[in-house]
């Protein structure tokens, strides 16, 4: 049975959620009322919107939001929502063109998800710059009407790219996901490390190179740069694959999970989800989903 390109997101987001990760919400930990359940409840709600690939991207991405909130019982997930829908619906483009064949489709992949964002009408616009307030702001209600109209959804991504991952992402045409995570998981999955393994050191990567944009927007910026220097010391020193790395990591956990102040490395989380979406859609286009299922995890020193 071939995974539907919604099925395939869906299981990009359970896969983050139960990978452990210093400071994110996951199996054991909670952040305020929002547990891992409420991640996963979201993602069922998230992928439900984007089983209709073909709408306009706006309403897929206000759907998506809707949804995971719905389902939730509170907003978890619109970080994750803004980064995933215009790459679900490039891909499930190029599959309706192409087929599902992974040979040569990074970079296509890329191009295309660009193509979508550079393309979107007004309303399509609109609604995606009302979700993302509501992502910055918290509960607050936006009316999509009053989204700005004298920029363009890509020139207001532009001007915010510095201080938010999901803008910079959108500005550049996922950079992140292209430059970074994906190459980085796909190196340690073809070293062969087990795939749990992989997301983790990635997404530790990933916040060595990223400082988290949304540990600078509630804590400051300084915290959020200390944060990604402690990462890249981790990093530096094996990560996950060493002793010294490992205590490192487990410092960084101490710091990010400090009961008097934590700081949840949300857009580190979103950005990891939105490269596992990538990197399943490409793999599984070659493997069956057993395989990578065999490789889910091995025992290993922790």
């Amino acid at each position: 049975m071939a995974l539907s390109v919604a099925m395939v997101a869906e299981l990009a987001c359970f896969i983050e959620v139960i990978c452990p990760k210093p400071g994110n919400i996951g199996p054991g930990k909670s952040f305020g009322q929002i547990n891992e359940m409420s991640l996963i409840v979201s993602a069922m709600g998230l992928a439900e919107a984007f089983r209709d690939a073909e709408a306009p991207l706006g309403r897929i991405v206000t759907r998506a939001a809707q949804a995971a909130k719905s389902l939730a019982g509170r907003q978890t997930s619109r970080g994750a929502v803004l980064l995933l829908a215009p790459l679900v619906k490039a891909a499930h483009e190029m599959r309706k063109n192409q087929g599902h064949s992974p040979a040569s489709r990074a970079s296509d992949f890329r191009a295309r998800a660009a193509d979508l964002l550079s393309s979107l009408r007004d309303d399509d616009s609109s609604q995606i710059l009302a979700v993302l307030r509501n992502e910055r702001d918290g509960e607050g209600h936006h009316d999509a009407d009053a989204a700005p109209r004298a920029l363009t959804l890509l020139g207001s991504m532009k001007q915010d790219m510095a201080g938010d991952s999901v803008a910079r992402e959108y500005a550049t045409g996922y950079e992140i996901t292209f430059g970074i995570t994906l190459p980085c998981l796909e190196t340690l999955w073809k070293k062969g490390h087990a795939l749990k393994r992989s997301i983790q050191q990635t997404a530790l990567v990933l916040l060595s190179e990223v400082p988290d944009t949304e540990i600078a927007r509630n804590f400051g910026e300084d915290m959020s740069i200390a944060a990604s220097e402690m990462a890249g010391r981790a990093v530096m020193s094996g990560g996950y694959f060493s002793a010294e790395g490992r205590r490192t990591i487990k410092a960084l956990r101490a710091r990010l999970e400090d009961p008097e102040k934590p700081m949840p490395p949300t857009a580190t989380a979103n950005l990891t989800s939105a490269g596992v979406f990538v990197f399943l859609e490409r793999t599984l286009g070659a493997s069956p989903l057993s395989s990578l299922l065999e490789r889910w995890d091995y025992m290993e020193e922790t």
